[in-house]
């Protein structure tokens, strides 16, 4: 018994003496680096926009053709940039599109879809990889029923540069992309 209880007491000194009392005394970043969460528990991932955004617009021209234009977000597509002020927040910006619709006597005459790439072969530049959609709308006064005319613009969101352009589409959908502005 005499054994037993000078073991015990070894025992319990050896338990609180390794009570952690060394990393008491580390500073809060030496604890954060060492549990490797500085990078993945702090950094902040910001969607532009949250959630699925669309908008549609249904016109009917003086010569009977109705247009309708669909400009939604696409959920998988994003632009990744990062906040020079903060480097653990990063901002996705989700890319746009928009479906074009032309009906003649209330039948589908023809669909179109308008993206970044329709663009971008035209012109190679560094503005597209990060540009994205950023307003789509007929031009209701310059469309005839032989020609339909859309407008749209593109944005790159940190440096505020854009490119407008018209795109005009003939009776069999095809189509002609003039460019009208840019910065």
């Amino acid at each position: 018994m005499k054994y037993f209880s000078l073991i015990a007491v070894l025992l319990i000194l050896c338990f609180v003496s390794c009570d952690g009392k060394h990393r008491a005394l580390e500073t809060h970043n030496k604890k954060l680096n060492r549990s490797n969460l500085s990078e993945s528990f702090f950094e902040q991932n910001v969607f532009v926009p949250e959630r699925y955004t669309e908008s549609v617009t249904d016109t009917i021209l003086k010569s009977g053709i109705k247009v309708r234009v669909k400009y939604y977000a696409v959920m998988e597509n994003t632009i990744a940039i990062k906040n020079n002020n903060n480097s653990s927040i990063k901002t996705y910006y989700r890319e746009f599109e928009s479906q074009i619709h032309v009906f003649k006597n209330n039948k589908l005459h023809f669909a179109d879809i308008l993206n970044k790439s329709d663009f971008a072969e035209h012109q190679n530049s560094e503005f597209w990889e990060n540009a994205i959609l950023q307003y789509v709308w007929l031009d209701d006064l310059e469309s005839t029923e032989n020609r339909i005319q859309i407008n749209c613009s593109f944005l790159v969101p940190t440096t505020n540069a854009f490119r407008s352009y018209k795109v005009y589409f003939n009776n069999l959908g095809n189509r002609e992309i003039e460019l009208i502005k840019a910065s």
